[in-house]
């Protein structure tokens, strides 16, 4: 991901939040090797020149990666940043990056519940770049019936009379995002232009009654 489009993307939510950054409450939903999160630290880092404060934030922070691969990669980068920017002193060994698959609600939310995320504690950010796989077409990953009833089944974006349709994870994403943000909360994803065709109207539609844009 360009690094300039990260901080534009990370400022400029950080700016809307309104709130000090060491009181908001950060989720990276598809946090792979971690970027949002080693720009903002560092960036942090750069303002203030205080470690501390990346120490609140890591506290305050959460990733949901299904690569165990990638969840290691996040966590070696996260303390390599650290010790770069502590001349080697500090490191911080309870990285909170949960293992598992965003879309499937009732695991993650189980798995969120030892970080004390409920229905009335949830987070203030939700930053990501959420992967545009679709679940149809000759390009789309071939998901089981049961999977794809599933994601029918327990997401409200899709009306009860859709039996098929053109699905795809960003979709998903999306949802989970709504549903796991505060009132107030902000939501800022990286997601592709095809975003605004036709296969997407259900998403844009719960997107529109649920949130503002």
């Amino acid at each position: 991901i360009n690094k300039k489009i990260l901080r534009y993307i990370i400022n400029t939510t950080i700016s809307n939040a309104k709130k000090d950054i060491q009181e908001l409450k950060f989720l990276d939903p598809c946090a792979g090797t971690g970027n949002f999160i080693l720009t903002l630290l560092y960036d942090q880092y750069q303002l203030n020149d205080n470690i501390h404060i990346i120490y609140n934030i890591l506290d305050n922070y959460i990733g949901i990666e299904i690569d165990p691969m990638l969840i290691n990669f996040h966590k070696i980068q996260i303390n390599l940043l650290l010790k770069y920017l502590s001349n080697n002193t500090c490191s911080y060994l309870e990285i909170n990056v949960i293992q598992g698959d965003a879309t499937y609600k009732k695991d993650i939310l189980e798995k969120l519940q030892h970080f004390n995320i409920k229905e009335s504690n949830k987070f203030d950010i939700i930053l990501g770049n959420p992967p545009y796989v679709a679940l149809y077409g000759r390009r789309g990953i071939h998901k089981n019936e049961s999977l794809r009833e599933y994601y029918i089944k327990n997401y409200d974006f899709i009306p009860s009379t859709v039996e098929n349709g053109k699905l795809n994870m960003t979709m998903f994403f999306i949802e989970q995002a709504i549903k796991l943000c505060k009132r107030k909360g902000i939501i800022s994803f990286i997601i592709d232009i095809s975003f605004f065709e036709t296969a997407f109207d259900l998403i844009r539609k719960y997107i529109l009654e649920n949130t503002t844009v």
